[in-house]
């Protein structure tokens, strides 16, 4: 309806007009209204709605199509022209016993496996499922299946550190719930593929884990982005291709233009980074070093008009604040991702003096 009323050539104020309208409708916190009360998640989803991504936002809500179904509904549309469900793309989501114990009884005990879907979705109130069709179902025998999986190879993205990986207890959050892995089995995996790229089969011989287990496990890290699947001589190939890129994208990216992400070849795809850390690269490579560089990233950002944001993304006003937050961005750099990018293929190491 908002949409109906609003000119197309301002897209975000639809979006706008809807939150503003159904805010004060939910109530607050101590005294929610029914609608409150009955979506008590709402409030949450209206705030972590990012206008920045209007693209993603008009393909997904603004069109004329758009209409929920039930899994049971779509599944059987998809039937009916015969593709078959093959699993899902929310990798968690694949191992019902991450269920709550409470819910895998009642849940688990329905053969039906629609209605088991349904029930799930219904017990942990899922709103998006990302499901994967194919036209043809040809299952692999249980020995292609091992021999397949035990050569896939994972390699650390942006695994974090030990320390604070046991510290946290390895919880990993999903649409189940957070799940928490006991430090004593995640910790000798976590720790084999922060060392280097590494087989499932050879991560099955070092953990003593089954095979099952061993798939939770990654596909959680998996899902977290803590690790990604190595490309091996694919990315050897397209390492190049990538370094002779990037440099352009950096480029284009300190000149002010909206780009935001580098070409990782080893993993094959694209991370993200901002244009504070490419301006730390450009100074780093420049030799500069602590005052220096943070005055020299400092005057690149004000040229382009850009605010220098706290960690509470509110923006600092003091001049001796803008430099210690890039100091400090500086430091968190050079010490975690800048080592990541290298390892990935996405720049160059260091020359050797």
């Amino acid at each position: 309806m908002e949409r109906s009323r609003s000119d197309p050539a301002t897209p975000h104020q639809p979006f706008l007009r809807t939150i503003e309208r159904l805010r004060p409708l939910l109530g607050t916190a101590e005294q929610p209204s029914p609608l409150g009360y009955s979506l008590p998640l709402l409030a949450a989803d209206l705030d972590s709605i990012d206008l920045s991504h209007l693209d993603y936002l008009c393909g997904e809500y603004a069109n004329d199509g758009w209409q929920p179904l039930y899994v049971a509904d779509f599944h059987q549309r998809c039937l009916n022209h015969k593709l078959a469900p093959l699993g899902t793309a929310t990798l968690p989501e694949a191992f019902d016993n991450l269920l709550a114990p409470s819910l895998q009884g009642p849940i688990l005990e329905e053969r039906n496996a629609l209605i088991r879907q349904t029930l799930i979705d219904l017990a942990t109130n899922k709103s998006f499922r990302r499901d994967l069709f194919v036209k043809g179902l040809d299952p692999l025998t249980l020995q292609d299946c091992e021999q397949r999986l035990a050569g896939l190879k994972f390699v650390a993205y942006q695994l974090p550190s030990l320390a604070d990986a046991e510290k946290g207890g390895f919880t990993f959050a999903t649409v189940f719930g957070k799940v928490q892995g006991d430090p004593a089995i995640y910790g000798p995996i976590a720790q084999a593929l922060a060392a280097g790229p590494r087989t499932i089969g050879q991560l099955q011989e070092l953990s003593g884990q089954p095979t099952a287990e061993l798939l939770m496990i990654l596909s959680l890290f998996l899902d977290a982005g803590w690790i990604s699947f190595d490309r091996g001589d694919m990315a050897r190939k397209a390492t190049t291709t990538a370094r002779a890129c990037n440099p352009v994208l950096m480029e284009l990216i300190a000149g002010g233009r909206p780009y935001g992400h580098l070409l990782l070849p080893q993993i094959g795809t694209a991370g993200p980074i901002s244009l504070v850390e490419v301006l730390i690269y450009r100074a780093m490579a420049d030799n500069l070093k602590g005052v220096m560089l943070a005055t020299c990233v400092l005057m690149g950002i004000e040229q382009l008009g850009v605010h220098l944001l706290a960690n509470d993304n509110k923006p600092i006003d003091d001049a001796d604040k803008k430099i210690e937050r890039i100091e400090a961005l500086a430091a968190e750099f050079s010490a975690q991702k800048l080592p990541m990018l290298r390892r990935l293929g996405c720049l160059p190491a260091p020359q050797q003096r």
